[in-house]
């Protein structure tokens, strides 16, 4: 029945257009390979100048012999700026006897509105995109524009799309099948992230530079980088999938907007590294012009799109045309920066030439033209930096030379100089000796500090390993007996090591102590706590993990609060379970409320307290231990007593990192119900 319904399907897709189907190709999607085909030849267009026209409309067989074959690159159409809608109209088949799912996509991102329509069911269904359509809605998030579709089998038929933009119209369409396409598109990802870290690189890079060197050239080529970035994050979709998704104005206007900005650093730029104020200086202010030029075509676009649009394109061209000349009548000045200079330009030029002519429908849509923008603005970064790289090479020799000299006075001083070094080395050492012996001290202080239990606890068996990364550490604890029959236990971790974490210890110290008897739950314990320790403290902008457990050996009972700190481990009848945190960290919230959870704690339970130190340790191939070994660890060894047991994974942890030092503070507690 299913085989006759899609067979019934096709027929009736088939008859629903007469005889005119049968006058063109078709293309058959279950032939589709591992490569995208593009759809020009299977495509026919329609104009539609008032923008009126329905799917109805278009579907009826009388408006079918409007439909033309319009002039095309083997990638796309492309049809410039333009007040009319296009319908396109593809032949597609599946000659295949199941459903095959396949993906459509428009390889320009710059449309306003792009509506997909596809037979099911009688009627035709619609699919919407084109940066207008809210990100949430669409179908397929991609930063172009994407159809995914599933043809029936055995049918043929078409496909059509309504394409409107107040942007250019370049519509590069095609077609992948739904496994092919998971590929394509991560290797279309996978190369705008290797063209924006060239570029974040390059930023980044030239950032430093200019914060070392103070050099103004730096400054406005780091300007430039960052305006051409943000004109391919708009040129590309980049920005509207990732940042700027619900406001597709930005996506409307910001290349435009953005590679004006880029020329005109460029100008700027051009114009200090080849002293054309002192060697062209009329040309020189031929350029403040164009600049000045710029900005109020810049206005007028913002003002009136459709208007300027054409203007701003132009105007590219002749700006860059001007840094030309700028560059060839610095080369013939023999200045070295213009070799360079002028190599980046022709490259810049071309490819604005190329993309400006494409933008007004001069030159095809293909692959080439809708990434050269991207292919000359890698060269001409590139080469740039070769020029500031000179520039910088020749003020290098020159301080050289000028090193050479002070050289030579130095030398001059050096035996007074080392006199000197010996004399401070010597105090330094015995400021050092006396730091030593400091630390040393606060050792011991912060030692006496950790409340340890006394020995006199007979259900309950303790095991406590604490071992700061140097001196002292930022891990606190505390076990405290509240009755014969009742234990509290603390465990706190303070961000920061040494010093610095040695004195929040004492800070944790200080508050609770003063609240460790309070008669108030665990959870407004753990709140009392984090409101005194904001209120007191919060200026330190140090935060802390900590968890509070009760255990009553009356009720056989174990409950517990966590402000963010990591999973307990809970073995019960040979089981393990992780005690989940129950509320944020300490010092971020003022009033924050914590949950309190109870558990059966009876003879054999035992119970797992540990700081992210345990865990956090990364050995020589920067491999984490991890909280999936450590706990694999525990269940490994869970029926061993608790001393055994983290025994067995400070082994583990030491053989793990074999040579490498410990990076973080370790604490961990071990509770064993020992009485029947």
């Amino acid at each position: 029945m299913r085989l006759f319904y899609h067979l019934f399907l096709g027929i009736f897709f088939v008859l629903s257009y007469s005889s005119a189907i049968y006058a063109e190709e078709f293309l058959d999607l279950n032939k589709l390979g591992d490569e995208p085909v593009f759809l020009p030849e299977y495509t026919k267009v329609l104009e539609d100048k008032e923008r009126k026209l329905t799917i109805e409309d278009i579907a009826k067989p009388e408006n079918q012999e409007k439909f033309l074959k319009a002039k095309s690159s083997k990638e796309g159409f492309n049809f410039s700026y333009s007040d009319s809608a296009f319908w396109f109209r593809v032949a597609v088949k599946n000659s295949n006897k199941e459903s095959l799912g396949v993906k459509f996509q428009i390889l320009y991102p710059l449309l306003e509105s792009v509506q997909f329509y596809y037979p099911k069911d009688n009627t035709y269904k619609l699919i919407s995109a084109g940066y207008r359509v809210p990100y949430e809605d669409l179908v397929h998030k991609n930063r172009y524009n994407t159809f995914p579709y599933k043809i029936p089998p055995l049918t043929e038929g078409y496909i059509y799309f309504r394409v409107h933009s107040i942007n250019s119209i370049n519509v590069p369409l095609l077609v992948l099948n739904d496994e092919a396409f998971f590929l394509y598109e991560r290797n279309d990802y996978v190369q705008q992230a290797l063209f924006f870290g060239l570029l974040l690189g390059m930023l980044i890079f030239n950032i430093l530079l200019y914060s070392i060197l103070k050099e103004f050239s730096y400054l406005l080529y780091v300007l430039e980088i960052s305006f051409t970035g943000l004109a391919f994050l708009g040129y590309s979709g980049i920005g509207h999938e990732l940042i700027w998704r619900n406001f597709p104005t930005i996506t409307q206007y910001a290349t435009n907007i953005f590679v004006t900005f880029s020329l005109i650093f460029i100008c700027l730029f051009a114009q200090k590294i080849l002293r054309s104020k002192i060697i062209l200086p009329t040309f020189d202010k031929l350029l403040n012009s164009g600049i000045i030029l710029m900005l109020a075509i810049n206005l007028g676009f913002l003002i009136y799109f459709k208007f300027f649009v054409r203007i701003i394109v132009l105007s590219y061209v002749v700006l860059c045309f001007l840094l030309l000349i700028l560059g060839i009548v610095s080369v013939t000045k023999k200045q070295r920066n213009a070799y360079f200079f002028l190599i980046a330009f022709v490259i810049l030029l071309l490819s604005l030439i190329v993309t400006s002519l494409r933008a007004l429908g001069i030159l095809p849509a293909t692959m080439v033209t809708l990434i050269s923008p991207q292919i000359g603005a890698s060269l001409k970064m590139m080469l740039l930096a070769f020029a500031l790289a000179d520039n910088y090479n020749t003020m290098r020799k020159a301080k050289e030379s000028a090193e050479a000299q002070i050289k030579e006075n130095l030398e001059k001083s050096n035996f007074e100089l080392e006199t000197k070094v010996k004399e401070r080395t010597l105090a330094l050492n015995n400021t050092l000796e006396i730091i030593r012996e400091d630390l040393i001290m606060a050792q011991k202080i912060q030692k006496n500090s950790l409340n340890l239990l006394p020995n006199i606890q007979k259900e309950l068996t303790f095991k406590i390993h604490y071992s700061p990364m140097s001196e002292v550490g930022g891990d606190y604890y505390s076990i405290y007996k509240l009755n014969d029959t009742s234990y509290r236990i603390f465990l706190a971790d303070a961000t920061g090591h040494g010093v610095q974490g040695a004195m929040i210890t004492m800070v944790i110290k200080g508050i609770f102590d003063n609240i460790k008897n309070s008669e108030h739950s665990i959870s407004e314990i753990m709140s009392m706590f984090n409101d005194e320790y904001i209120l007191k403290y919060s200026s330190l902008q140090s935060y802390l993990t900590a968890i509070l457990i009760d255990i009553n050996t009356e009720t056989k009972t174990l409950r517990y609060v966590s402000a963010g700190h990591p999973p307990t481990i809970l073995i019960q009848n040979s089981n393990l379970l992780q005690l989940e945190n129950t509320g944020k960290i300490v010092g971020v919230v003022n009033g924050s409320q914590y949950r309190e959870k109870e558990f059966e704690f009876k003879a054999d339970d035992k119970v797992l307290i540990f700081t992210d130190g345990v865990f956090e340790e990364f050995n020589e191939a920067d491999e984490e231990f991890g909280i999936k070994r450590l706990v694999n660890v525990i269940s490994e060894n869970k029926n061993l007593n608790v001393e055994k047991i983290i025994d067995q994974i400070l082994s583990e942890l030491d053989l793990f990192l074999q040579s490498q030092p410990k990076q973080d503070d370790i604490s961990l507690i071990g509770i064993e119900y020992t009485s029947t």
